[in-house]
């Protein structure tokens, strides 16, 4: 296994069910950028005037991912407003408490691909930014963000390298028609 991390594609997301469960995964176009940010609580144990135990817990994983756009379908379902018979979509003050599940892959030098799966998460209303045209077209992007905790059983994310021989190459395969595994604790 080698190669190095050199781009960035298949940005899905699937809706968390009650149960747990998770509803198909569904593309969002264009991976321009992502940022994820694991914080963890310390915890320091004293002792005779020194320190002499530490612990880290995970507190919660920070994301932010930039695509070239969202469709109408991909915006309704992060932000959980729906058209109305207009075919209009009216953002309320109100947002979506709905848990999701992050998918993308990173390609490597050699070919492969790293895969990944947050598992339990929240995301916010896209973040946009406009630019007037100048003498060039300069592209403008929406940046999503949000917070991931663990799934209930201390499981954040699930990660799998294409050129690891241990990986079993219909997971790999079929890593973005369903969230790994499929299921978790609530």
């Amino acid at each position: 296994m080698s190669g190095y991390i050199t781009g960035l594609e298949n940005l899905h997301i699937a809706k968390m069910n009650d149960d747990g469960t998770y509803a198909a995964p569904v593309k969002i176009a264009g991976s321009v950028e992502a940022s994820v940010t694991p914080s963890f609580n310390f915890s320091k144990q004293y002792g005779d005037n020194k320190m002499v135990d530490m612990t880290k817990d995970l507190s919660e994983v920070e994301l932010s991912f930039t695509v070239n756009d969202l469709d109408p379908e991909a915006y309704e379902l992060i932000s959980g407003e729906t058209k109305n018979t207009d075919g209009v979509i009216e953002d309320s003050g109100t947002t979506s408490n709905t848990y999701f599940a992050l998918g993308y892959e990173a390609t490597k030098s050699n070919g492969a691909k790293r895969k990944y799966w947050l598992y339990k998460g929240m995301l916010t209303i896209p973040e946009e930014s406009y630019t007037s045209k100048t003498d060039s077209t300069e592209y403008q992007n929406v940046t999503i963000t949000g917070r991931f905790i663990d799934n209930g059983s201390g499981k954040w994310r699930a990660r799998i390298d294409s050129d690891d021989s241990s990986a079993d190459p219909m997971i790999t395969d079929e890593w973005f028609l369903a969230v790994y595994p499929n299921t978790v604790t609530v």
